[in-house]
């Protein structure tokens, strides 16, 4: 409304419509202020920088010790999803018939990866993270499955006492720990209910048999989650691991990694390392103390459109702890 036209208004007309103009302008403001505060928190995740101060990561000489403790990461399997190649440009194709081969895959390269470390350290502890979303669940009806949840359930028990039999055997470890996350996929309830996430989830019935399974191995424990995160330590390192499906965001200039360092940033997280899953790509950013495990079932929809991620090869992550710092963290390609 031009000024002419505001003042042959009556006076109180006059002072409504400039209150809606105020209301009007001070939203406008909000809205720049909220998308130049996002950008500029995109920016800093970037930069590895924490509350607007720069953190900088300076690699350092160590002496490497009989104390390493390897860390495996193991999520986003999806068992029982299928990926057709058409669907991502002939990038990736997942299926009941391709996961025998990444599963041996894996153990290869996590085999060869750790020999190659115990060069360097005596490492006879490992951490295992089974980091959710190891099910695919049937949660979406256009979602794509081979195996119904029952059977995703059977299949992915057995799937992974294979691998822990063969690494306990392989590796020679005096102790294994296995962690157990949650997802968002293996869930049975339309929505994510926090407070009962292990009485809602098919994952608590797999881990419960996997449990079972190997309860006379003296060797390997479990810790089967009751909440979202989980913290356990290495000596005084302290390493909180989460699905990360309650980190929302990641459109703006820094994407997935500007959404994550604004989680742990509002969350006041204390942790030397965040260990995350769920965002199916792997980086790891020491000056942000996050390693972000990459996915299992490799390059999908959901990846493309919704991370929109470049695509990567389907692996899982293994980093090595030694005199109170993570000093190798990798990919293992399946």
């Amino acid at each position: 409304m031009s000024k002419n036209r505001l003042r042959n208004l009556p006076a109180e007309v006059q002072l409504e419509k400039a209150k809606a103009i105020i209301t009007g302008l001070k939203r406008e403001v909000k809205v720049a202020h909220n998308a130049l505060m996002e950008s500029e928190e995109s920016i800093q995740a970037v930069l590895g920088m924490v509350d607007g101060k720069p953190k900088v990561y300076v690699p350092k000489r160590y002496i490497r010790s009989k104390t390493g403790v390897g860390i495996l990461g193991l999520g986003d399997m999806h068992i029982g999803k299928v990926i057709k190649q058409a669907s991502v440009d002939n990038y990736n194709a997942y299926n009941k018939t391709i996961i025998p081969r990444r599963k041996d895959n894996l153990i290869n390269s996590f085999m060869y990866m750790l020999e190659n470390e115990r060069k360097l350290a005596e490492i006879k502890r490992l951490v295992i993270i089974l980091g959710g979303d190891i099910l695919d669940g049937h949660l979406h009806e256009d979602s794509q499955i081979d195996m119904d949840p029952i059977e995703q359930v059977i299949y992915a028990e057995e799937m992974l006492s294979d691998i822990l039999m063969t690494i306990l055997k392989r590796g020679q470890f005096q102790e294994v720990e296995v962690y157990c996350l949650y997802g968002n996929h293996d869930r049975m309830t339309p929505r994510i209910m926090i407070a009962k996430l292990s009485q809602t989830s098919l994952a608590q019935v797999m881990y419960r048999m996997l449990a079972k399974r190997f309860e006379k191995e003296s060797k390997i424990y479990f810790n089967i989650a009751e909440s979202y995160e989980v913290q356990f330590n290495i000596n005084k390192f302290k390493v909180k691991i989460q699905h990360g499906h309650m980190i929302r965001g990641g459109n703006g200039i820094g994407g997935i990694y500007s959404a994550v360092a604004r989680y742990l940033r509002k969350s006041r997280d204390d942790a030397d390392l965040n260990w995350i899953f769920h965002f199916h790509s792997f980086a790891y950013m020491p000056g942000n103390r996050v390693l972000m495990n990459p996915c299992f079932c490799g390059y999908d929809a959901y990846a493309r459109d919704m991370l929109r991620v470049e695509g990567q090869p389907p692996a899982q992550a293994f980093a090595v702890y030694d005199r109170g710092h993570i000093t190798k963290a990798m990919e293992l390609w399946v």
